[in-house]
């Protein structure tokens, strides 16, 4: 995981125009009205994330990604949603996206966007075999809400990036725990994700 502000100047201009394009905005605007929502960007949660494998052995945060989840927890707050949007940087065959709850599954290839509900669409990864390089998406986030609510859709983006923030500080700790600190909160993030 790389937050748009730790890459290099090229990169974080390839990140803005993907934000900012077109399709992809009209790609959410097809399930929320233009004529009745505005969609607003999120650049603090966006990121370049590259996939692992699926290792069992031990239990670390990246084990979250094979495990049906939800991304955010705030799922309560009426009328507004934020959506993550996948776009694939490479050529993959073997990560698919599932959506259990729909019967969804999506292997997304070089260019391909993906947009779901970060606190809403339960997902998982799936691997079907050992890649040789690794699944590469961008993670892009906007938040959508009602014309008239902007102070509601403001904050609604605000404490999204403050949680993702926060727990993608814990989750990169406990990828490889080295301490008994780390195992424990390792162990957190796993079985709190399969309680949640």
């Amino acid at each position: 995981h790389w937050w748009i502000n730790e890459l290099s100047t090229d990169i974080k201009e390839a990140f803005y125009e993907c934000m900012s394009n077109e399709k992809i905005k009209n790609m959410i605007g097809t399930l929320f009205d233009n004529s009745g929502y505005n969609i607003i960007d999120i650049p603090d949660m966006n990121e370049l994330y590259l996939a692992s494998n699926n290792q069992t052995k031990d239990v670390h945060s990246d084990q979250v990604f094979f495990i049906p989840h939800i991304d955010g927890p705030f799922f309560w707050v009426p009328f507004v949603s934020v959506f993550r949007c996948l776009v694939a940087i490479n050529e993959n065959t073997n990560i698919t996206t599932c959506f259990p709850v729909t019967n969804q599954r999506f292997t997304l290839n070089k260019g391909d966007v993906l947009g779901f509900d970060f606190n809403r669409e339960i997902h998982f990864i799936e691997q079907t075999s050992i890649p040789k390089e690794p699944r590469i998406t961008m993670k892009l986030h906007y938040c959508m809400y009602p014309k008239g609510f902007y102070y509601l859709g403001v904050a609604c983006a605000k404490l999204n990036a403050w949680y993702n923030g926060l727990f993608r500080k814990l989750f990169l700790k406990t990828i490889q725990p080295k301490t008994l600190w780390d195992k424990l909160s390792s162990y957190s993030v796993v079985y709190g994700t399969h309680i949640f």
